[in-house]
């Protein structure tokens, strides 16, 4: 989130690299609460799950204020493997370089109001202390749990860059001293649909079953859809990074399938594809597969030609060559 504009209804990504590199997800208290390396949806739920419980306790209300709004916290360890995200973070103001766990939980108190938390488990884990105390404790359970291998409260068993102060924290005052950090407000947001928008395999929009008996037709004639509005695609979690790829490879499919002006005409793949069976996955897979095939296979004689061509060459470049040289 953007400090300057945290009511903005865009936001800037927060790379899931950040996450991988040993990142820890916060409540405005200072606690973990979910495994950082879990699903977006699960993140999310968890987040939601947080806000339900202060709002159970008579806290912020779910949605209003800082309610839905957590802290990321990365160490030197983490900023240094992702330094070209956190460099541009820092640049826009999204992440915010502090020394030493005392500063971290000063920032939660002021920018998170994290001292205001009122929820049992909140209530529990800061045992009447301050929320320093609280932080350090976090981050001591979650470095020990690094160390075992597995953590009780999330069962998360991978902790890359762990730890966070192990060893870390140096003697004298530990407002001046202390191991660095990287913090950040993170909030969900909705990132990525998974539709719901029944499609064939060439995109073209399918009735629901009552409709297509009763008109005959499987599909809206002329009614094309690709991309977050159509589901099923990804079953029941979208794997990072097949958003794009989910959009080429439908685009390309109803770009083919499409009937432009003037096809009527002439026959065309389009003709086909709209008079012939719906094709099943494993078809559509099949063909790609024949289709690579016969490109591997064009590019094996090609070389084979070239090949050839360049040993004649060379035999009669030897013939012209005298004798006695």
């Amino acid at each position: 989130m953007d400090p300057s504009s945290p009511t903005a209804p865009t936001k800037t990504l927060c790379a899931e690299l950040l996450r991988g590199a040993g990142a820890v997800l916060l409540t405005r208290d200072g606690r973990r609460f979910a495994d950082e390396l879990g699903t977006r949806d699960y993140v999310v739920g968890r987040m939601l799950h947080e806000a339900d419980l202060e709002q159970g306790s008579g806290g912020l209300g779910k949605g209003t204020g800082v309610s839905l709004q957590f802290a990321l916290v990365l160490n030197e360890k983490g900023a240094l493997e992702t330094e070209k995200h956190v460099a541009l973070y820092l640049q826009k103001g999204l992440l915010q370089k502090i020394t030493g766990v005392a500063r971290v939980a000063s920032w939660l108190k002021r920018t998170l109001g994290g001292d205001k938390v009122v929820n049992d488990v909140a209530r529990a884990h800061r045992n009447g202390r301050s929320l320093e105390w609280a932080l350090r404790q976090t981050l001591v359970q979650y470095d020990a749990a690094a160390a075992h291998g597995v953590c009780p409260l999330t069962n998360k068993t991978h902790f890359h860059n762990a730890p966070f102060i192990a060893g870390l924290e140096k003697p004298g005052s530990q407002k001046q001293a202390g191991p660095v950090f990287y913090v950040g407000r993170v909030t969900p947001v909705t990132h990525y649909t998974m539709g719901g928008v029944r499609v064939d395999t060439h995109g073209r929009v399918m009735r629901n079953p009552a409709r297509a008996q009763r008109t005959g037709q499987q599909t809206v004639p002329g009614l094309f859809a690709a991309g977050e509005l159509i589901g099923g695609v990804h079953g029941k979690n979208r794997l990072g990074g097949n958003a794009l790829t989910e959009c080429a490879v439908f685009g390309r499919r109803v770009g083919r399938a499409v009937r432009l002006a003037g096809d009527e005409a002439e026959s065309t793949e389009r003709d086909a594809i709209d008079e012939g069976p719906e094709e099943t996955v494993s078809e559509v897979r099949g063909e790609a597969r024949e289709e690579a095939v016969e490109e591997v296979r064009e590019e094996a004689q090609e070389e084979e030609a070239q090949e050839e061509a360049a040993e004649e060459a060379t035999e009669e470049a030897l013939e012209d060559v005298p004798e006695d040289v």
